[in-house]
């Protein structure tokens, strides 16, 4: 095996895909950090009362229902027309999804959110920003491979079988990509750390968390490429491959 790979990788092909791969990756780490805090910073603005507090009319005089939701405090403004002030901003959406014994809700009473428009905004773009690095990467493995593609003709010549080269190429840049994806995660939580403890953001909020769904796509793309490029010489022979230049 590390005859196998010691012909197949190129230590400079290696490390200029590895600092691509890399950059792409921090980018998508500092994305998912961001948005992360400012998730937290909308849930904080839900916490102000004026987003927990609900005010409309009731088609009963009983009054026990409300006591199946989390509510802290009430207030009758006229027959029939009560204002709620509710726990939690989830708790207010929970009962206007649930019940139907009130009618004409103040929707007004309850003020969009600038931290929800900005959190929306920021959903959007790092969708389309993590599909666009999704992308690149996946061009950047599959053109690597395909360098590779005389080395791994020649070990098919040798003898070797050509899946259990593939497999354990893909094995190896596997490992390494799964280690790229920690260091850049992790040096960029430091630097948001840093931040936080010298007081240079307005908050700071605990949020470690890898996200293992992106280190899951991040195979998926390797095996893809794997197996598009594994096509593409299928349509050469392997003497063919070793004449090109």
């Amino acid at each position: 095996m590390k005859l196998i790979l010691k012909g197949l990788i190129d230590k400079k092909k290696l490390l200029n895909n590895c600092l691509v791969v890399m950059i792409l990756l921090i980018g998508f780490a500092s994305l998912s950090l961001i948005l992360a805090y400012q998730n937290a910073l909308a849930q904080k603005e839900y916490t102000k009362e004026e987003y927990r507090i609900l005010t409309f009319t009731i088609n009963t005089y009983d009054i026990s229902f409300l006591k199946d939701y989390d509510i802290e405090d009430y207030e009758y403004i006229e027959d029939k027309r009560i204002a709620i002030l509710f726990s939690t901003y989830d708790e207010r959406n929970r009962f206007i999804d649930e019940c139907n014994k009130i009618s004409d809700i103040m929707t007004e009473a309850v003020p969009v959110s600038n931290a929800e428009t900005t959190t929306l905004i920021f959903k959007t773009i790092f969708f389309i920003i993590t599909l666009t690095i999704l992308i690149l990467i996946f061009i950047f493995i599959l053109n690597h491979i395909l360098n590779l593609r005389k080395d791994m003709a020649l070990y098919k010549i040798l003898g070797f079988k050509k899946y259990k080269v593939l497999c354990l190429l893909g094995f190896f840049y596997n490992i390494i990509y799964i280690f790229l994806y920690l260091i850049s995660y992790n040096c960029v939580y430091a630097i948001y750390y840093i931040l936080g403890t010298f007081n240079i953001i307005s908050e700071y909020y605990t949020f470690y968390k890898l996200n293992w769904k992106f280190i899951i796509i991040i195979s998926f793309i390797l095996i893809s490429a794997l197996i598009l490029s594994n096509k593409e010489n299928k349509r050469i022979s392997d003497l063919d491959i070793l004449k090109i230049d």
